[in-house]
């Protein structure tokens, strides 16, 4: 996978549009707290979710890595929102901690999530 699009909202309203760019096989976008992060991936495209200090890393199935700089706050506390975006529709992943370095990550799709504009 080369190129992903993002938008990151920041609580009141303001957005941020990008790209996260391929840098090898790993690729970084640094957010801050309280935000929602839509990246434009597809769920069979993610192979998981893992931790790393404050860091989320997603690993895709072409075996490329995109990681979310601060997505925690602190030892596996979720700081902000990740959806994916899927031919105009937002999936919710919602992260927990599940003890220790395990985290689980659960899809949901439904009414009141924020939607982006392509």
């Amino acid at each position: 996978m080369s190129a992903i699009r993002f938008v990151v909202s920041d609580g009141t309203g303001n957005l941020q549009r990008g790209t996260v760019l391929e840098n090898g096989d790993t690729a970084n976008l640094n957010i801050g707290s309280s935000q929602d992060i839509s990246l434009n991936l597809r769920r069979s495209e993610v192979v998981s979710f893992d931790w790393q200090r404050s860091d989320l890393v997603v690993t895709l199935t072409d075996g490329s890595v995109r990681t979310l700089g601060g997505h925690f706050v602190e030892a596996g506390a979720v700081s902000n929102q990740l959806f994916l975006r899927d031919d105009g529709f937002l999936t919710e992943v919602r992260i927990s901690e599940q003890g220790g370095d395990l985290i689980s990550a659960y899809y949901c799709r439904g009414k009141g999530l924020w939607k982006v504009a392509r």
